[in-house]
């Protein structure tokens, strides 16, 4: 995270929404944002549903008082792949065999 007035932020988060979602509901997940400014997300399941998903996020800063204020909206496109093992029929090798020749001794 970049920001001109650092030193007025106590601290600073990440909100997740869905896509429609109203800014002023409860977001689907808040990241904290650390000290150096970085943030990280791992979605579970649940979030991941389907091929691909999108959502919105935004930052959020807030002074000692309490007091925020948030960017706008910006788009989050998630897209998730099958796992090897669930992938349909094919002439190619399996995932236990891409997995078997991969091992070395």
């Amino acid at each position: 995270m970049y920001s001109s007035y650092a030193s007025f932020i106590k601290r600073a988060e990440i909100r997740i929404f869905e896509q429609q979602q109203s800014l002023q509901a409860a977001p689907l997940k808040i990241i904290a944002v650390d000290d150096a400014g970085l943030a990280e997300w791992h979605p579970t399941a649940e979030i991941l549903t389907g091929p691909a998903r999108e959502l919105k996020y935004l930052l959020r800063a807030y002074d000692s008082n309490g007091n925020f204020d948030e960017t706008d909206a910006r788009p989050l496109r998630l897209y998730h792949e099958p796992s090897p093992g669930k992938v349909a029929a094919s002439d190619g090798p399996s995932a236990r065999e891409l997995l078997a020749g991969l091992w070395r001794e």
